[in-house]
């Protein structure tokens, strides 16, 4: 009798992900390998999933059984459920997280309306993943922030990015960038404090002055595409919307909500890579509830206010220059 009951709850959030009869049965079908006619009976209730379908079935949209038990016994929703992250970015286990992720943005990205929220005390990587001496610096500084005995003594140029790392990084800016809406508030330090960084690794010399260069060039080109999209409204080469705020207040960490109907995800950035991820409603609407809260104390960069941005962006390009 429980194990109906958890079925049957199973099967009532299924219906919630994938709200496509249709899609849902052909997806049912594929993943358990089965008939079509197999699946219509278990999403009509005729047949109770077994165990192992629910499973295999929660693995792909997404949902935790965690917070069915905690229903089926007192009745509420369980409000926030973290997937915690994988130390090493280039463990093959963190890839496969990386891209369960990543499928589910995709498909979040394809519902009417969809939209992100950002607020942000550090560079994303939807902006500067295309960047290949950028994200090099990024993985450069996780590995020697993550994993000091490794890294101690090596240099900037000897770290070699992984191609599936690079490829993985690449398909979830894309991802992101699929979005109807995307709404971001920087902190204003946000280009200071990479600035900041690379001026360290230089004063320990980890990182040449030519690899300086390269990275200052590329900060250069970054911060003209982000001031293009800021302009126009726009990301370049998509149709998203794009809003670029400037947080009067300092941003303590980097927030994402990723939403829409029925489908969402919410992210607090607490490390480089591989943050804690929910995929529960409640969490999502709970970031999403805060960064409108910071917009409130934010100063409007795209489409309006050209003389702030203007001059935003003119300071951004004095302090990458002081590299």
């Amino acid at each position: 009798m429980k194990h109906k009951i958890f079925s049957a709850y199973f099967l009532h959030l299924l219906k919630i992900k994938e709200q496509d009869k249709s899609l849902l049965a052909e997806n049912v079908a594929n993943l358990l390998c089965i008939d079509k006619s197999s699946a219509y009976r278990r999403l009509r209730g005729e047949i109770i999933f077994t165990f192992d379908e629910i499973c295999q079935l929660s693995k792909y949209y997404y949902i935790s059984m965690d917070e069915i038990a905690f229903q089926e016994q007192t009745g509420e929703h369980r409000s926030i459920y973290l997937r915690l992250p994988i130390a090493d970015v280039s463990e093959p286990d963190s890839m496969g997280e990386m891209h369960l992720y990543i499928d589910r943005l995709r498909r979040v990205a394809k519902k009417e309306s969809s939209e992100v929220y950002v607020a942000a005390n550090s560079l994303q990587s939807i902006f500067y993943s295309p960047y290949q001496n950028i994200f090099k610096f990024f993985i450069f500084k996780w590995r020697y922030r993550g994993n000091l005995s490794v890294c101690e003594d090596r240099t900037y140029s000897e770290v070699e990015v992984d191609d599936t790392l690079y490829k993985t990084q690449q398909d979830l800016s894309e991802a992101c960038r699929s979005f109807a809406s995307i709404t971001c508030i920087w902190d204003p330090s946000i280009i200071g404090g990479l600035v900041n960084d690379v001026k360290y690794f230089r004063s320990i010399r980890l990182i040449s002055d030519e690899d300086v260069e390269a990275i200052k060039k590329e900060l250069f080109d970054l911060l003209s595409d982000i001031e293009w999209a800021a302009t126009r409204g726009y990301l370049k080469d998509t149709n998203a919307k794009f809003e670029l705020y400037l947080s009067s207040l300092d941003v303590e960490s980097t927030m994402y909500a990723f939403g829409a109907t029925n489908e969402s995800v919410a992210l607090i950035s607490v490390f480089m890579f591989h943050s804690p991820v929910s995929f529960n409603e409640l969490a999502y609407l709970k970031v999403k509830e805060w960064i409108k809260h910071i917009r409130r104390f934010s100063i409007l960069l795209s489409g309006t206010g050209d003389m702030v941005r203007v001059r935003f962006f003119e300071k951004q390009r004095r302090i990458i220059h002081s590299l």
